[in-house]
């Protein structure tokens, strides 16, 4: 038979290592969840800054566009400016004609400045409709951000709990333990 030999051990030093190592990993792990909530808020900055981007250059295509046309619009607007500065030399050429053909034109850039004027309108309505929405939609995902947060917050808190519940667990079975040990 094996005889093995007891080294004494000093159970007030084992309690205060076991003691200092808990308090070693709670901090890790307190240290841990603020690196994961960081890690969290920030993916969530970056996915809203992604969206917010790509929102950004799709209304950037929508404004192109527009922009195209209004270069469209112009580009026939000054055509038509010159077509009507052509008429009016053939008026002056032409007097029996030239009431007609003046009234004719003046009309026609009454009706071209009251469409241009229409069309500002809409484009106005829509630059608000849209701004309207983009405020709503941040709203919205403002108010998701805060409830995912709250909820968040309350799991870690019962996560406390449940970490102090632990240790107190512990320190009474070392507890246990001492006193099984000493008697």
């Amino acid at each position: 038979m094996a005889s093995y030999l007891r080294c004494p051990v000093d159970l007030d030093k084992v309690a205060d290592s076991y003691e200092l190592w808990q308090k070693e990993i709670h901090g890790i792990l307190e240290e841990n969840e603020r690196h994961r909530w960081t890690v969290s808020t920030l993916s969530k900055q970056h996915q809203l800054g992604r969206q917010a981007l790509q929102s950004a250059n799709e209304e950037k295509a929508e404004l192109q566009q527009l922009v195209q046309k209004w270069q469209t619009f112009v580009s026939k607007r000054c055509d038509l400016e010159e077509e009507n500065e052509k008429l009016k030399q053939q008026l002056a050429d032409e007097k029996s004609s030239s009431a007609v053909i003046k009234e004719a034109h003046e009309q026609q850039r009454e009706d071209l400045l009251c469409e241009l004027s229409e069309i500002r309108a809409a484009h106005n309505t829509d630059i608000e409709r849209l701004q309207q929405l983009a405020q709503q939609q941040g709203r919205r995902d403002k108010a998701l951000l805060e409830k995912q947060i709250e909820e968040k917050s309350g799991e870690n808190r019962q996560l406390q709990k449940r970490l102090t519940s632990l240790e107190r667990e512990k320190h009474n079975e070392l507890v246990k333990l001492r006193l099984e040990y000493d008697s």
